[in-house]
């Protein structure tokens, strides 16, 4: 860990690696691109604590539904970066920033992101915020994972009205955080919870803004339109479809998916359709309101391109359409779980195909064309692909068997970690090394 700077009043670090870690980030994209689970169960017995594959293991966790082995990995991969801290970096303060750019740096952003989704999970709301808080301070204009689109339920869902809307007001000169639909609806109702006056005129904007929210909105509450709201053109399917871009509808469903519930108490419900009812009414109006006609315009014109960061936090928040709606210059093998999306401005200070010229006996298969964590998921389960029919097991991996299968794998790594005590600091045999 070192010194990147002081740039306008902050404090700059980096993450570096040893030499050792280096070779094992070497032995680990070979792992990898090679398809044998095997051989990052290795590598995770030789180093329990490498940042990339217990990332990496986590999203396998997570794909066979075993949340809480999923959660340990990345809370171990977050121990681990905590150890390899500077003296002067401090996850409590808010003026420690991390370049996104630099490779070493990414599981960091990737890992904290992750670990305020599985809180959310178990209803720890108030450590997620803590968590957003933290990961949005390490590159606060940039916001490479999306935390805002994360931290407003949040607030929502642990009480923090009063904060969310001090942010508001801070930010939204500069970042326009009601051009976001969760920000928008998140602020109204924290107005609506507070008894701020305003609620009403926020709540209205927002429905202007993002019309398409409502319909997902109320049939996740079990509510069923007004006939003045439900014959509105502008709620309707059709309307949303038309002047709505694939990162504008993913947003929408992803602020109905996570904040719906928080509608759900009765005076709430009341307010969100007389606000439907009033904007139904102006637009029926003759002539319609001009702010429909407004927001129309400006839905076509600034949704248009999906964000980096906001890809990020789709394919992160598990958002399978997200994958579906990618744009045509993004690289689908840059989907992976350790570092989902690279910027196209990456840096790193080695390079992993310079230690494999070096290596002598270099080689090893290439997965360019199906992306990292789509070759390495297809290697465990045959049927990961739904256009193929599974592959049938060999004979010493079929049923009942360990093997080197994904059951195997995945038993390997629980033994693991069951077996591990108070984690160590990790690689503290070297004088000069750094943890990703």
């Amino acid at each position: 860990f070192a010194s990147d700077g002081f740039p306008a009043g902050s404090a700059a670090y980096r993450f570096e690696h040893s030499r050792e870690y280096e070779r094992t980030q070497l032995a680990f994209a070979d792992a990898v691109e090679s398809g044998q689970p095997d051989r990052l169960a290795e590598i995770l017995h030789r180093q329990p604590y490498h940042v990339d594959t217990l990332l990496q293991l986590a999203e396998v966790f997570r794909l066979q539904e075993d949340a809480a082995t999923a959660a340990d990995l990345v809370e171990r991969a977050l121990y681990a970066m905590e150890c390899a801290a500077a003296p002067g970096f401090s996850f409590a303060s808010d003026r420690c920033r991390l370049s996104f750019a630099r490779r070493e740096n990414r599981a960091l952003f990737s890992a904290l992101l992750r670990h305020a989704l599985a809180l959310t999970g178990r209803c720890c709301h108030r450590a997620c915020l803590e968590t957003c808080k933290l990961l949005l301070s390490l590159s606060p204009t940039a916001d490479p994972m999306g935390s805002l689109l994360l931290i407003d339920a949040a607030c929502l869902m642990s009480g923090q009205e009063e904060f969310l809307l001090r942010l508001l007001h801070a930010w939204e000169p500069s970042r326009h955080l009601t051009q976001l639909p969760n920000w928008a609806f998140s602020a109204a109702l924290a107005r609506f919870r507070l008894g701020r006056p305003d609620a009403a005129a926020a709540l209205d904007a927002a429905l202007i803004q993002f019309p398409s929210v409502l319909a997902p909105l109320l049939a996740r509450l079990s509510v069923e339109a007004a006939p003045p709201v439900s014959g509105c053109r502008l709620f309707s399917a059709a309307e949303a479809d038309r002047d709505s871009s694939p990162g504008l509808r993913q947003l929408c469903g992803l602020y109905v998916q996570r904040c719906g519930h928080c509608w759900k108490e009765a005076a709430a419900v009341t307010f969100l359709v007389s606000g439907a009812a009033r904007v139904a009414e102006a637009a029926a109006a003759t002539p319609p309101d001009p702010r429909i006609a407004e927001a129309a315009e400006r839905r076509r014109r600034r949704y248009r391109r999906t964000p980096l960061n906001v890809l990020r936090h789709l394919v992160v928040s598990e958002v399978r359409d997200a994958l579906a709606d990618l744009p045509a210059d993004v690289d689908p093998a840059g989907l992976n779980a350790f570092d989902p999306l690279p910027p196209p401005d990456s840096v790193c200070g080695y390079e992993l195909d310079r230690l494999r010229r070096l290596r002598a006996g270099a080689g090893g298969a290439s997965a360019a064309d199906d992306g990292l964590l789509t070759a390495f998921l297809r290697s465990l389960m045959p049927n990961f692909d739904l256009s193929a029919p599974p592959q049938p097991q060999g004979a010493e991996g079929g049923e009942g068997g360990g093997g080197g299968g994904l059951a195997g794998l995945l038993e390997s790594v629980r033994q693991l970690l069951n077996g591990l005590g108070p984690p160590p600091p990790p690689f503290d045999e070297e004088a000069d090394g750094g943890v990703d």
